[in-house]
């Protein structure tokens, strides 16, 4: 019995380790990114850069790629459940705004995963993010109304990769345009249209942001 008891008081203690290095290690490779070429970062850079153990890395991921797919599975999720209203319903800005407020959130990481439009990635991570992106929207069967003479997945491919362009030029010129802005373009070239909506933004252009 006391044996049990001390196992249960430690495990809290274990999996709070488990989850910090793992956070160590998930930083520290995207930290690397913003530095070297994604093609050239090795296990022993991930490890050296997150000040965690070489061999420790293995006991929490079998490789480079497998950290990195779960960054990017995790930060897919997100955002799309903040694309959802604009799938179901009618207010496609409202789901761009809101996409563009999650990117803004956490600018520093999808500047790494997209490159921030930057060559030195040599596409790497942003061409991962893409075909992650793309494969979890056919994979989930993500339908929306569109035009009758477009297929389901050629509007999949090209919403998505439309969408991650914008994001990833954006993120190339901090402070020059404003969310709302992003958002509007978002909206207005990608989303409204591919779904077959018409957003009204009267006639003057850039009538949702101020900020150029």
């Amino acid at each position: 019995m006391p044996k049990k008891l001390k196992n249960l008081s430690t495990a809290p203690t274990t999996d709070l380790r488990l989850l910090r290095t793992r956070r160590a290690l998930r930083d520290g490779l995207l930290s690397l990114i913003t530095k070297i070429p994604f093609d050239e970062i090795t296990v022993r850079d991930i490890a050296a850069e997150s000040l965690v153990g070489y061999n420790t890395f293995f006991r929490h991921y079998a490789s480079k790629a497998e950290l990195v797919d779960e960054i990017v599975s995790e930060e897919i999720e997100q955002l799309f459940v903040r694309a959802l209203p604009a799938i179901v319903g009618e207010d496609t800005y409202t789901t761009a705004l809101a996409l563009c407020n999650y990117i803004n959130e956490h600018r520093a990481l999808w500047t790494a995963l997209l490159g921030g439009g930057d060559a030195q990635l040599g596409g790497g991570a942003s061409a991962y993010l893409r075909r992650k992106f793309i494969a979890y929207a056919l994979a989930h069967d993500v339908r929306a109304p569109q035009h009758e003479w477009l297929p389901m997945d050629v509007g999949t491919i090209f919403g998505v990769g439309s969408v991650l362009d914008i994001l990833s030029w954006w993120l190339s010129k901090p402070g020059e345009y404003s969310v709302e802005r992003v958002a509007e373009l978002i909206d207005r070239l990608v989303l409204a249209p591919t779904l077959g909506r018409t957003p009204d933004y009267g006639t003057a252009p850039s009538a949702r942001g101020k900020k150029k």
